[in-house]
């Protein structure tokens, strides 16, 4: 669990770092604007983590795919 959450915890402050959500309201619509601002260092640190996230839930996933007799 540590490394499944300190995998989380950098995704998740590396997307604080780089997305930005602005919202909006015209008279019959609300407008919501994402956008990605260019960290090369944070983009790089997300990839990375969200690599290693999943490389661990697929080994989780398979290692208890086994099939026991």
């Amino acid at each position: 669990m540590i490394f499944i959450g300190g995998l989380m915890l950098a995704i998740l402050f590396n997307l604080f770092a780089v997305l930005h959500l602005s919202f909006g309201q015209d008279t019959s619509e609300f407008i919501i604007n994402i956008s990605i601002k260019k960290k090369r260092f944070n983009l790089i640190i997300l990839g990375i983590a969200g690599l290693f996230f999943f490389i661990f839930m697929l080994y989780g996933f398979l290692e208890n795919w086994i099939i026991r007799n």
